[in-house]
């Protein structure tokens, strides 16, 4: 049985990424409108949008039945299409497949292949994959030809409409990650850079034969004067499909920490693999099932007086793989508050203390990429630091309706390779809409759906905005007609959503996880390893910029929202600290940002906020690769540190009173040694996190009549709030 806790803790979260520039009709009362209002016609305004947004686009875009009659089954103008109008990224293995080639109109020598291998099939052609050596001048050919942008030119601003990046949020993206970029700029200049960026001119590569006449002719359309019949490497040998080395693999484990003897010992409790290539489509979730059945209906306290055992499992495209159940956690003396002594258990048996997810990214090459997103976390970070793991120093958990909140949490988890299409989102998005219109009349008529059905439109709307902010942010970089950035490895985003107790309902904190976040680039020979480095640092701060831009947006038009970054924390005066500065920094120093010094990265900081640092940025020294930084306990368990304040609007500052496990805001009334209180008590739980680059806060009460304790309300109200986003910013820009 799947436990429905869980889907009402992600559902409203959306909103949360995309603009409401346009949106002023929520103005006054938006939480109230949105609880209150279902409109089935609205969302299938939106949904009409949608598909006129997917029509606008050609056909033959992602569909490789339409684009082969478009070629007219005609072998010759298959080669010709793959040689004029897809891009060559020089990356490693068989990353997109054929079909992310297809929607990105771009790959590399092994992709481009599987998809004139795939054309020239349905055209009726004999064929078979070649893989060969070219000559050292026509390897450094055919990195040079992909400096060449010779693809057709897809307007991104009707996709943009639908994901909430239109042309109204925009300028206000550029415009903050231009103050970020000049500001972290400025502040490493005189710390000196030792940029080393190779540029690799691999001769491998990989082309098709094609039969004709009882001749085998070769098709290497990656080269822009090839012809039909011409040569350009050594044959090595020929196959009919790929294997599996040529793959990228994505290795996802679910791991229990617990504490016996005071050494942390920890468990595998699930695990999966994920073909790159494939997962790009996929819909992946994870989360937590409690194993007693009853826990909807017996009292909680009994429950965990009794012990309860959770067990993960991972949703891929509707299909459940379950792991293994942890181990006993039982709560501590009757008479305590749940939420105070939850998991404290018997002094002789061995205490759950974490729950993590690790995600490796396994290359052809044999290299690992490894990862890990901390789930929940008991040990503090001053402790983590150092390594004062004992019994003693155990953090309670909070517990939310009818279980402990960091079980109840689910977690999207996102892959993107760069092999996305304009038209397929769009289409997606419109089914989408079409499936929340036609399932409910009312919010009682959502009760017959199941988890998959349920979150299937939340992760597709997810997707879609991580993939077209990809793309946004691509296109902003790439100016220059001698550098090209693009995707060139598994990218792995986590998005969470973590529940909270509140007097008024729930409320619901978003963390955006970039897990694995990079960029691979092309340059040419006059290019300076210095524009280089600076060029990632550009990609990491327009990245940044994309989530929180649309965070303050979205405080501004619902106060009672708060959003949390690296960018909207940034204020001079910044300070550059490197691993020497480890030994003076402050105890309550994020252990994630000692990790991050530890590993050779420079971590820029606000000078002003020596006591902790709560957010900074990350940057390889080497390269410029930077990431947007955030504490796991900061926002997490939502205990606000003095003096933050909305980032949008002088708005009321939030902190957790530790009394009712609530979230509060500082208003009159709550004493100033209460506020004290719950800020001292800050950093003693690492709820979330593992270096979560995003985080928001949605106060958002759900009446009892849309909740009922399942996806019904919030699905609802999801699907009326995006669909008056889509509306609504298509009537703005149309004037």
């Amino acid at each position: 049985m799947i436990f429905f806790r869980f889907e009402q803790y992600i559902l409203y979260i959306f909103v949360t990424c995309i603009s409401l520039s346009s949106v002023s009709v929520f103005a006054g009362s938006p939480s109230g409108d949105l609880r209150n209002t279902i409109d089935s016609a609205l969302i299938r305004l939106a949904q009409h949008r949608a598909y006129e947004v997917a029509n606008s686009y050609d056909k033959y875009e992602d569909n490789l039945v339409s684009l082969v009659e478009r070629l007219e089954y005609e072998p010759r103008q298959a080669f010709i299409f793959m040689r004029d109008q897809v891009n060559f990224d020089p990356y490693l293995g068989e990353l997109r497949g054929w079909r992310g080639a297809l929607a990105a109109k771009a790959g590399n020598a092994l992709d481009r292949s599987l998809l004139l291998f795939e054309l020239l099939n349905h055209m009726g052609a004999d064929t078979r994959i070649v893989y060969g050596e070219l000559s050292k001048d026509n390897a450094k050919l055919l990195y040079k030809r992909s400096l060449i942008n010779n693809q057709v030119k897809v307007p991104f601003e009707p996709l943009g409409s639908l994901t909430g990046l239109g042309k109204k949020i925009i300028p206000q993206f550029q415009k903050r990650a231009d103050r970020d970029y000049k500001w972290l700029k400025e502040v490493l200049n005189p710390v000196g850079i030792e940029p080393t960026i190779d540029k690799k001119y691999s001769t491998e590569h990989v082309w098709v034969q094609a039969k004709f006449d009882d001749k085998w002719l070769d098709l290497d359309p990656a080269f822009l004067q090839a012809k039909i019949g011409d040569l350009f490497g050594v044959v090595k040998k020929t196959v009919n499909k790929t294997s599996e080395n040529e793959k990228h693999f994505i290795n996802l484990a679910v791991k229990i920490e617990t504490i016996e003897d005071g050494i942390p010992k920890e468990q595998i409790l699930l695990e999966h693999s994920l073909e790159s290539s494939k997962a790009e489509r996929d819909q992946v979730f994870l989360g937590f099932n409690p194993r007693r059945e009853s826990i909807k209906t017996t009292a909680l306290k009994s429950l965990l007086n009794q012990g309860l055992r959770f067990q993960p499992f991972l949703m891929i495209n509707g299909d459940i793989n379950s792991g293994k159940f942890t181990p006993m956690i039982k709560a501590g003396d009757e008479k305590s508050k749940p939420a105070q002594d939850f998991f404290k258990q018997n002094a002789k048996e061995a205490i759950f203390s974490a729950i993590y997810l690790d995600i490796n990214i396994e290359s052809p090459d044999g290299s690992i990429k490894k990862g890990r997103h901390v789930i929940f976390d008991r040990i503090s970070e001053a402790d983590r630091r150092n390594n004062n793991i004992k019994r003693s120093n155990i953090s309670p958990m909070v517990v939310g309706i009818k279980m402990p909140s960091a079980f109840e949490s689910i977690h999207q988890i996102i892959i993107n390779n760069g092999g996305t299409g304009t038209r397929e989102v769009a289409i997606s998005i419109a089914d989408s809409l079409g499936f929340i219109a036609s399932s409910f009349k009312t919010p009682d008529s959502l009760k017959g759906l199941d988890i998959a059905d349920s979150l299937w439109p939340l992760g597709i709307f997810n997707m879609a905005w991580l993939s077209t902010g990809e793309r946004l942010v691509l296109e902003s970089i790439n100016q220059n007609n001698n550098v090209r950035f693009y995707v060139g490895e598994p990218n792995v985003s986590i998005i969470t959503s973590h529940p909270i107790p509140s007097k008024d309902g729930q409320e619901y904190i978003k963390i955006i996880d970039f897990l694995h976040d990079t960029i691979s680039v092309v340059a040419s020979d006059d290019i300076k390893q210095q524009e280089l480095f600076y060029g990632y640092l550009k990609y990491g701060t327009l990245r940044s910029s994309l989530e929180t831009t649309s965070g303050v947006v979205l405080t501004e038009l619902n106060p009672d929202v708060v959003s949390i970054s690296a960018s909207s924390e940034l204020k001079r005066p910044l300070l550059v600290l490197s691993k020497d500065d480890i030994k003076d920094l402050h105890i309550n120093t994020s252990f994630s940002l000692i990790e991050d010094l530890q590993s050779g990265a420079h971590v820029i900081v606000n000078k002003k906020q020596a006591d902790s640092y709560p957010t900074w940025w990350k940057i390889n020294p080497k390269n410029g690769i930077t990431k947007a930084r955030i504490s796991p306990g900061y926002g997490g368990n939502w205990s606000r540190y003095k003096n933050y304040v909305n980032s949008a609007k002088a708005g009321a500052p939030y902190f957790v009173d530790l009394e009712t496990m609530n979230s509060i805001k500082m208003q009159e009334g709550i004493s100033q040694k209460k506020y004290d209180r719950a800020f001292n008590n800050r950093n003693k739980m690492r709820s979330k996190g593992g270096g979560s680059e995003y985080v928001m806060l949605l106060s958002i009460a759900i009446e009892t009549s849309l909740s009922v304790g399942t996806v019904t309300g919030l699905l609802a109200v999801e699907s009326f709030a995006m669909a008056t986003l889509i509306v609504a910013a298509y009537k703005s820009e149309s004037k």
